[in-house]
């Protein structure tokens, strides 16, 4: 994989100063970002709120307040596989939480096996999947395992803790915590780098000569046609989630489909959807909200929402990935995943995750060797 140069970030300049090296903000790649979208169903930038359900996998950067069920799958829909966690959680975990291990369409199962991982402090899990693994950063309470399920946490037990048939180890310590904490960290931020980044490209795309929409009563007729790269852009305001209807109609069912929608940032979205807006082909469609700050979801959607900013509340079913500053899904979020083009982006892209944290590493250890350098030479002085 090839990898940007980061002599502009200004590591030259900190070193020869004497000073501890800080690690730079990583920087966004939209085709990374593409990938987490095909690989997990929920990426929630912030906080969850109310219940939960998910078919595929999910990564919240802080907490999960109301709950939910994780990695219920789906036996015709699916996501690109991939090593991910089945959840993994930045922050807390305070209400009831179930971790499955559903059919990731024909390809197998959600998680192989299921896993969950969180940062901070855990209660009420059930890990009632033969096998499954979970590591928790903080402290563990009110957790049902099962046959085969490791469960492990970097601190203090407490209440009713059942193995069934698994292990259930606590306190293990900041030697354990560290990494895991450290490693949720690193890829948080680099999923809200990517993802922003990718909002901020799609919004930037023109809209795709030959496409047209009209509107009859209401009812709006979108015809998409090849920009020649195999993508149909679309630019819509907010006006259009009011129609009463969207009816897409496309002539090649491979072509990537992308709206971008534009207005104030705070958008109910009413519009049902029809035609080609159907499940067999969510994976082909990027509802793009590069300046939402509100999202407020009355209908069912198809498709993939990429709304990086925005605090996301729906009261329908939402298939396809879904990104949001925050979720509230009633209806839940259901399989199959972003399954489209990678859209003309280039494949230079940014260290992954674990490449990240090395760097990290890396770099509090030049600082720390710098900082001892200088002790000894005023101790020999």
């Amino acid at each position: 994989m090839k990898f940007r140069t980061y002599a502009a970030l200004g590591l030259g300049s900190l070193l020869l100063a004497g000073q501890p090296a800080l690690a730079a903000a990583p920087v966004g790649d939209p085709l990374a970002g593409l990938q987490s979208m095909r690989e997990l169903n929920a990426i929630v930038l912030g906080n969850t709120q109310g219940w939960l359900r998910v078919e595929g996998k999910t990564f919240v950067s802080g907490n999960v307040t109301g709950g939910g069920t994780f990695g219920v799958g789906n036996n015709t829909r699916d996501a690109a596989a991939s090593d991910r966690a089945t959840l993994t959680v930045g922050g807390n975990i305070s209400a009831y939480t179930d971790l499955q291990n559903g059919n990731n369409g024909t390809n197998g199962h959600v998680g192989n096996p299921a896993s969950l991982l969180v940062g901070g402090n855990a209660s009420n899990l059930n890990l009632g999947v033969a096998g499954s693994v979970g590591k928790i950063g903080g402290t563990l309470s009110e957790t049902a395992g099962s046959n085969g399920t490791v469960i492990e946490s970097g601190g203090a037990g407490s209440g009713w803790l059942g193995a069934n048939g698994g292990t259930i180890t606590t306190g293990k310590g900041a030697g354990f915590s560290a990494p895991l904490v450290a490693g949720i960290s690193v890829e948080s931020a680099k999923l809200d780098a990517d993802l922003k980044a990718l909002s901020q490209s799609l919004a930037g795309m023109s809209a795709t000569s030959g496409n047209s929409v009209t509107n009859l009563y209401g009812a709006l007729t979108l015809n998409a046609v090849n920009d020649g790269s195999g993508v149909s852009v679309f630019t819509l305001n907010e006006a259009a989630l009011n129609a009463w209807q969207f009816t897409l109609n496309v002539a090649d069912p491979t072509l990537t489909v992308i709206f971008n929608i534009t207005g104030d940032g705070n958008y109910n979205w009413n519009s049902s959807l029809a035609g080609a807006l159907n499940a067999g082909f969510a994976g082909n469609v990027i509802w793009n909200f590069a300046d939402a700050t509100a999202l407020n979801i009355n209908q069912s959607v198809y498709g993939s929402i990429l709304a990086p900013l925005a605090q996301i509340n729906a009261n329908s079913l939402l298939t396809g990935s879904v990104i949001g500053a925050g979720l509230k899904a009633n209806s839940g979020v259901g399989l199959g995943t972003y399954d489209g083009g990678d859209l003309g982006f280039g494949a230079d892209a940014v260290p992954e995750p674990g490449t990240w944290a090395m760097m990290i590493l890396g770099f509090g250890l030049v600082g720390a060797a710098m900082r001892r350098r200088e002790r000894i030479v005023r101790t020999t002085a």
